[in-house]
């Protein structure tokens, strides 16, 4: 498998990771529902706009200029996530739930600031370290999944 495709199912399989979002609709009120959906959302798009710099299209895009567009990425994505996540833990107020979100947005930050390549890091190496960190936030929102399913 080569690495380009290793990228895209990593990704695929992370955007498909929302199965709590689904069941929710029939049990939470439209605003918490929707606080959840932006919050979510939000984490996965910061993801894919600030990897890009690295993606491999871009083989050799290591340089400053990754790393100065890869920064100012973070920097924007961290404020916009930081008011969803917000919004998403006043939706939650009173529920277990809460704690499990805050565990899934410490695995979104190791995974957002984990994008950057690591000095002398071979590809590989990269796209491992990519693939843990993703499984990672993967299952933090299982975690988060399970613990909405006994708050309602």
């Amino acid at each position: 498998m080569t690495t380009r495709m290793a990228t895209a199912a990593m990704f695929a399989a992370f955007l498909c990771t929302g199965s709590a979002l689904a069941q929710a609709v029939a049990r939470e009120p439209g605003d918490a529902l929707r606080a959840l959906r932006e919050y979510r959302g939000t984490t996965q798009q910061a993801l894919i706009a600030c990897g890009s710099p690295f993606s491999q299209r871009r083989a050799g895009a290591r340089g400053a200029d990754a790393l100065r567009d890869y920064r100012t990425c973070v920097s924007k994505a961290r404020a916009e996530v930081s008011l969803k996540l917000d919004a998403a833990v006043r939706s939650l107020e009173g529920t277990p739930c809460v704690t499990a979100l805050r565990s899934y947005n410490i695995a979104f930050e190791q995974a957002l600031t984990g994008i950057e390549p690591q000095p002398a890091e071979n590809p590989f190496a990269y796209e491992q370290r990519q693939v843990f960190l993703f499984h990672a936030m993967a299952h933090a929102w299982g975690r988060f999944e399970i613990a909405e399913s006994f708050a309602y």
